[in-house]
């Protein structure tokens, strides 16, 4: 409830341990217990203890550069913001507090700030997955999705895919060239891609964990 002056009152409370918390703006809050009786009135002291702000900056911590719209949480603290420069105000009461801080592209922070003193928060950018693929090459004919030769140690390799085995679907989408397949064989390092292989008139179904492509020795020789 919200009460103007230095007074308020609430009815209906059931008797008891009554928990009172109070909060004056953003600068101060305070609390108090008091135990009710049926038919009680009584009256509380609630002390409001000052909050002090902590200004803080958000910074890209390879580039220096503020991180617009970052996210604040804490105990006592919601729907906290950065600005479009990466700054914002938070007020606590006297001593240490923990912040999570979030950006979207960035790894969660987890800060140490005292009330009072500005902080800086640099966040760590989320490295990007490196795409990868299975270790297939194709024949000259691009126009159809003939296994040329699996590169010895990936993941094709190892699962059994062969020479002229010809792959019609890539996670359950159908493909016509190589080039398609090729696409949608590539992917983040370490997930997981479903090829349908056809192998002298037998369907076949092989789920493959993508690598990077670097590692693996090129096709040996005939």
């Amino acid at each position: 409830m919200r009460f103007a002056g230095d007074e308020f009152s609430l009815s209906g409370l059931p008797p008891g341990q009554v928990s009172v918390k109070v909060r004056e703006g953003a600068h101060g809050a305070g609390s108090a217990e008091l135990t009710l009786t049926a038919g009680e009135t009584a009256d509380v002291t609630v002390s409001l203890a000052e909050k002090l702000p902590v200004a803080l900056t958000m910074l890209d911590a390879n580039t220096r550069r503020p991180i617009a719209w970052a996210r604040i949480a804490a105990a006592g603290v919601e729907g906290e913001r950065a600005d479009a420069a990466g700054n914002a105000v938070v007020y606590f009461e006297a001593g240490e507090h923990q912040l999570s801080i979030e950006a979207d592209g960035y790894t969660a922070l987890a800060l140490a700030v005292a009330a009072g003193q500005p902080a800086q928060a640099e966040l760590q950018p989320v490295k990007p997955l490196a795409a990868g693929g299975v270790g297939i090459s194709w024949t000259g004919d691009r126009s159809r999705c003939v296994v040329g030769r699996p590169l010895d140690g990936g993941p094709a390799a190892l699962a059994g895919i062969r020479t002229n085995d010809i792959i019609y679907a890539v996670n359950g989408i159908s493909v016509q060239g190589s080039a398609s397949a090729a696409e949608l064989i590539r992917g983040p390092v370490g997930k997981p891609v479903t090829l349908l292989v056809r192998r002298d008139g037998a369907a076949m179904s092989f789920t493959l964990v993508r690598v990077e492509l670097s590692a693996l020795q090129k096709p040996s020789p005939p």
